[in-house]
């Protein structure tokens, strides 16, 4: 009887506990883990320490390839799914390659969530904190700039941990939110969203409540963002937190071909 193919995609930590999981409760499956991105798996709970030059870069990575070598796990990264089609069981790339599968796990995770569209000027100095890749971007860019401005877009946890990354190395910042306050509707008491503006207030980090950034544009010293207030703001780069988007849309023709959409 021949071994069982399980194809794993995502190459995060669900994705890999997930695969190595298999591993161990099936010595002889044949498993493929697919990641869209270039490394192994990373810590990204650790992405702002790394990024602010607090950890060296082993301390983020959690995985070698050798490691998945030695759980007999095929690591293919960089690799993008592009189709799943269950009738032939078969999972479909970018690159080309078609991977039969029996058995197929999604864990996927997400990507940050759509902002504006920046040309490549103005990308230079437009910052995520999704991926290891972004954090080394803030590193290369905390290198060059000591100290400055700094505009953050969003209002939830990754654009918290952005001002204060930034606020950690030296920059005077601005949180620009489109709610009328923190986690809007989420608290029970009135007074502790009030404690928590205080206290980025008092830490050296405005807040502009009711605003969206609308565009971003290059300048000669950095970027200007305008917003839906109407106001315009200028700084040495800008940053945002908004969110993220669940990575399924390899799923669609699936589920459109079975009626799920």
């Amino acid at each position: 009887m021949s071994a069982k193919r399980y194809v794993v995609v995502g190459g995060g930590m669900a994705g890999t506990t997930a695969a190595e999981t298999i591993r161990a409760r099936d010595p002889e499956a044949d498993i493929t883990l697919l990641s869209e991105e270039a490394h192994p798996l990373y810590s990204r709970v650790r992405l702002p320490s790394y990024a602010a030059g607090e950890l060296p870069r082993e301390k983020v990575m959690m995985r070698s390839a050798e490691d998945y070598k030695a759980k007999n796990i095929r690591f293919l990264s960089s690799e993008r799914v592009v189709a799943l089609d269950s009738a032939r069981k078969e999972i479909q790339t970018a690159s080309g390659k078609a991977i039969p599968y029996d058995k197929a796990l999604i864990a996927s995770g997400g990507r940050p969530a759509s902002w504006l569209a920046l040309d490549s000027e103005a990308q230079k100095r437009s910052f995520r904190l999704q991926t290891i890749n972004d954090a080394e971007r803030l590193r290369d860019f905390f290198a060059a700039h000591p100290a400055g401005r700094a505009l953050v877009a969003g209002g939830g946890f990754i654009a918290l941990e952005l001002a204060e990354l930034f606020h950690k190395r030296n920059f005077i910042v601005t949180l620009l939110m489109r709610e009328k306050q923190f986690w809007d509707g989420r608290w029970e008491r009135p007074e502790d969203t009030l404690r928590l503006a205080r206290m980025w207030d008092t830490n050296g980090i405005a807040v502009n409540y009711g605003e969206t950034v609308i565009s971003a544009e290059r300048t000669p010293d950095g970027v200007r963002v305008r917003t839906s207030a109407g106001n315009a703001y200028e700084a040495d780069c800008v940053a945002a937190g908004i969110g993220i988007e669940r990575n399924l849309g390899f799923l669609q023709a699936e589920a459109t071909e079975n009626g799920a959409l």
